[in-house]
């Protein structure tokens, strides 16, 4: 359900944002078509976040398909605790709760990984393949976390396709030179897990791009 806001009613509010548009170019973040007063939260590559109010936002894709992935996959996430609630879809975007908290990408900038927090990446990782995701794993840049300790993620609509992905190179990469250290609290806390990733044919691949990334960070 879409709530009223800045005095439309739930038919005017709909109106407002059906008139906003979104299409993405091969090579740039989404371009917002937005002749509405309504406010532009975030313009990403694969998704614009539009506010509503205090406690709904609408996350707009570029097609229906994207958006129905994103709606059913956040729904089954958000009963889990691991994603926002969702309250609804309409052509090209879900609304949603928003989320008011730092992602995983903003704490590694600033501070050193944690053996709690690996553990907590950990479980996410396996609350993932509870739910029946074929892709353990996420971008930092997705990753939020809240101010009660626990992680939420978004942006989940290619987490169904299939063949299974079960190293997590987007998490490993986004760490950084910080990859070692979350290795290492890795092999402490779940040895299994640890053992294979090492086995994995594409470990060693993402060890060197952790290393760029690392580099790349440190020149900016």
């Amino acid at each position: 359900m879409i709530p009223e806001s800045s005095g439309l009613n739930h038919n005017e509010l709909i109106q407002e944002i059906n008139k906003i548009k979104v299409t993405k170019p091969l090579t740039r973040e989404a371009i917002i078509h937005n002749p509405t007063d309504l406010s532009v939260i975030k313009n990403e590559k694969s998704r614009a976040v539009i506010g509503i109010d205090a406690t709904h936002c609408a996350v707009f894709y570029t097609d229906e398909i994207k958006a129905e992935k994103e709606y059913e996959a956040l729904r089954s996430a958000a009963k889990i605790g691991i994603a926002p609630q969702v309250f609804g879809r309409k052509g090209t975007y879900v609304v949603m709760e928003p989320i008011h908290a730092p992602t995983l990408a903003d704490y590694l900038a600033n501070s050193s990984i944690t053996l709690d927090l690996t553990k907590q990446l950990l479980q996410l990782l396996h609350d993932f393949e509870k739910i029946g995701f074929t892709r353990s794993d996420q971008k930092p840049e997705y990753i939020y976390m809240m101010p009660d300790n626990s992680l939420k993620v978004v942006n989940l609509y290619r987490h169904n396709r299939l063949p299974a992905k079960t190293l997590p190179k987007r998490i490993m990469r986004g760490m950084g030179s910080q990859l070692a250290l979350f290795l290492q609290y890795v092999k402490k806390l779940e040895l299994d897990t640890y053992r294979r990733w090492r086995k994995h044919p594409d470990f060693n691949s993402v060890l060197l791009k952790a290393k760029e990334v690392s580099k790349l960070k440190g020149s900016t």
